[in-house]
């Protein structure tokens, strides 16, 4: 929820990078995540899905492995 908890950007600093799923164009959840707390910008990775059907695991996974994929190529 918002405003973001201390848990919640402990959790994001403790990690490499975090994927922020979203199901929309603007990608409004790590917009607002970036705005409250610049220090955790450069681990967020955004999956956004707009489509106009319900967002499934399979989109979420193809998307998360090929970003991950382009990573390790570069």
């Amino acid at each position: 929820s918002f405003p973001f908890a201390k848990a919640t950007i402990d959790w994001i600093k403790n990690h490499e990078h975090v994927y922020v799923v979203e199901q929309n164009r603007d990608g409004q959840m790590k917009t607002m995540l970036c705005m409250e707390h610049p220090e955790v910008t450069d681990k967020l990775r955004s999956v956004r899905y707009y489509g106009g059907l319900p967002l499934d695991a399979r989109t979420v996974s193809d998307a998360i492995v090929a970003r991950e994929n382009a990573k390790e190529s570069a």
